[in-house]
């Protein structure tokens, strides 16, 4: 009526309530509503499946109900029509809460420690979803803030997930991938990891696709070049998960010594009465010194050919052979044969505790040696990136050495230095310039 204002809104739908074969359908039918898929129950039809089962499954719904319109399955069920509540409507019943300032300070924290102490940007890690604090919505923050424009993830969904929310970008995919993942990786620009020589090995033997005909999509620029696979070689200095072996694993005493320094005396909660150091025996205890006139008993390995005539001096025989797949992945043949164009060196720092400093101190060394050898094949390397979060602030690893590895002392090169930061970002990491991020409150109410 004039002058009554606005007409009343109508009054809510019932609290609907259906039987768990019901629930399933109508989980699916959101699903499809969301993506914007024809409804699996009854293509075409709309909401008239939402609701529609399958009888022998226990869903009372006729089989008459199932392309009947909502109005009509509303009728015959005594549900109210569906629709998706709007952000807001809703209280949930837990809630994760990320906090955006700590976010930000954090990022900049780590960014103000590696430019300063390390001349290093950093590679922000998205994986897991950025640690469930959500991969696109953290990007965007840190990108929005000028805080990273380089991001690290675990797999190939997780880098094309970034890429569908317009992520430009620079993505590095850190965990291993597939042959089959590769063609989608050079189409969309993302860069792998190569974690073993075997990978090396199917790379180098990937025939290049032709302009327009790689089976991802095709040429990428105006020139109509089939896109590259830009690859990072990961070498495995102590972490023993993957990686381009640098040391002989099997003599390799780290570990237990490491336990021994943290734990001490502390009892192991499956046996009552044993300590540590029952528990690992003489492997907690230094070794004997030879005995007079024997000698030193020194690790065995097996010689291949690295691909470059320098001997590389003490670097040593598996130094050399990480150096000689680096090598051929740089190759013109690696980029004009099979698309591959080296991007960067890595490494995984596993132990970075200021307790013990001494072990990622010497996983560098390790690292700077495959360096050192790559550059002696005549090698430029575009970018290393080795410390994570704890390693970065902790300061574990000398600045002075990290600043020279960046420089080629023969040719003058410049390489630039990352560090990848994970935890750090999201107050994980013990150090008292960051801030906690995450808050989970729950609803708590009385029977």
């Amino acid at each position: 009526e004039p002058g009554g204002g606005p007409p009343p809104a109508p009054p809510p739908p019932a609290v609907a309530t259906y039987s768990r074969a019901e629930g399933k359908a109508l989980a699916t039918a959101l699903d499809e509503k969301r993506s914007g898929a024809p409804p699996s129950g009854n293509p075409g039809s709309g909401h008239g499946s939402i609701l529609g089962g399958n009888p022998t499954a226990g869903n009372p719904i006729s089989s008459a109900a199932k392309s009947a319109p909502a109005s009509a399955v509303s009728k015959q069920t005594g549900l109210a029509p569906v629709s998706l509540p709007r952000a807001g409507e809703v209280q949930g019943r837990v809630v994760h809460e990320v906090d955006v300032a700590a976010l930000v300070a954090n990022a900049a924290l780590v960014r103000d420690v590696g430019e300063a102490e390390y001349q290093c940007q950093t590679i922000a890690v998205l994986k897991a979803d950025a640690y469930g604090h959500g991969a696109v919505s953290v990007g965007r923050i840190l990108r929005h803030a000028k805080l990273s424009g380089f991001f690290a993830v675990a797999t190939l969904p997780e880098a094309l997930e970034l890429r569908a929310a317009s992520f430009t970008e620079r993505v590095v995919i850190l965990g291993p991938t597939d042959p089959s993942e590769w063609s989608l990786c050079a189409k969309h620009a993302i860069e792998i990891v190569v974690d073993s020589a075997e990978t090396a090995k199917l790379l180098l033997a990937r025939e290049r696709p032709r302009p327009g005909g790689d089976p991802g999509g095709g040429s990428d620029d105006k020139k109509g070049a089939p896109p590259v696979i830009k690859v990072h070689v990961m070498l495995n200095t102590g972490m023993n998960r993957i990686g381009l072996a640098t040391f002989e694993s099997s003599a390799e005493t780290h570990g237990p010594r490491s336990n021994a320094s943290r734990l001490g005396d502390a009892k192991c909660p499956l046996l009552e009465h044993a300590s540590v150091a029952d528990i690992f025996g003489a492997d907690l205890q230094p070794p004997p010194p030879p005995a007079a006139g024997e000698p030193s008993a020194a690790p065995k390995v097996t010689y291949l050919a690295s691909g470059c005539d320098d001997p590389f001096g003490d670097a040593g025989v598996l130094l050399a052979e990480a150096a000689g797949v680096v090598a051929q992945l740089a190759s013109p043949r690696a980029l004009r044969e099979a698309g591959v164009a080296l991007e960067g060196l890595c490494t995984h720092m596993c132990d970075a505790f200021s307790e013990t400093a001494g072990y990622t101190v010497r996983q560098f060394e390790r690292f700077k040696g495959v360096v050192d050898a790559t550059r002696r094949c005549g090698i430029e390397i575009p970018c290393l990136h080795v410390a994570n979060s704890e390693t970065l602030l902790q300061k574990l690893l000398d600045p002075v050495a990290w600043k020279a590895l960046l420089v080629n002392p023969r040719t003058g090169y410049r390489t630039k230095g990352f560090a990848r930061v994970g935890g750090a970002l999201y107050g994980q990491r013990s150090h008292p310039g960051l801030q906690p991020v995450s808050s989970l409150r729950a609803q708590v109410k009385g029977g």
